[in-house]
C-alpha cells in the first residue's frame, strides 16, 4: 500500500505542476527524478530559459496520494512562480 500511496502521490503533484502551468499559460518541460536511497522525488521545470527545481519528501509525496497536501501544494506554486509572467 504505501508504494501505491507514493505513486499516486507523484502523479497528483505532477497534475498539480500541470495545471498550476496551464493556469499560467506557461509551455514548459518537466522532468522527475527519483532518489530511490530517501525515496524522494525532485521536479525540474524549464523554461524561457531557466530551470527551478524542488524536491518532495517521502511523507509529501504520499500523503499528496488521494489529493494533494498543503506543504506539496505550497511547493508547486512557489516551484512554477518562477515563471508566471
Amino acid at each position: 500500500m504505501p508504494q501505491d500511496q507514493y505513486s499516486k502521490g507523484l502523479t497528483t503533484i505532477r497534475a498539480e505542476i500541470d495545471k498550476a502551468l496551464r493556469d499560467h499559460d506557461v509551455s514548459a518541460n518537466v522532468e522527475l527524478s527519483q532518489d530511490s536511497q530517501s525515496n524522494s522525488a525532485t521536479f525540474a521545470i524549464a523554461a524561457y530559459g531557466k530551470t527551478h527545481a524542488d524536491t518532495f519528501s517521502s511523507t509529501e509525496i504520499e500523503d499528496s496520494g488521494e489529493a494533494i497536501d498543503a506543504p506539496a501544494a505550497h511547493k508547486v506554486r512557489m516551484l512554477v512562480s518562477h515563471f508566471v509572467r
